[in-house]
């Protein structure tokens, strides 16, 4: 059982989100946030997530984001202008 591992639970947000199911996605991501609060990496792809859902959630992707780069993540050029 990988369940408490932030990596797998990150991973499985990606194909979730990639399959199309963004609330898996979401779900799974923020559990690896949860587990791993400090992995940038976990913070960067809520933010993806949430900068292109179908309904507008640009507020929560600024918040991940915002997070990523408050823990020393380098700057994402496909999130400043799409968040921003």
């Amino acid at each position: 059982n990988h369940s408490g591992d932030y990596r797998v639970q990150m991973l499985a947000g990606l194909i979730e989100s990639g399959s199309g199911s963004a609330s898996a996605a979401e779900e799974r991501l923020i559990t690896a946030s949860r587990l791993a609060p400090g992995k940038t990496e976990v913070y960067i792809e809520l933010a993806r997530l949430l900068g292109n859902a179908v309904i507008d959630r640009k507020g929560e992707a600024v918040k991940y984001y915002e997070k990523a780069r408050a823990l020393g993540a380098d700057p994402v050029p496909d999130l400043e202008k799409p968040v921003y």
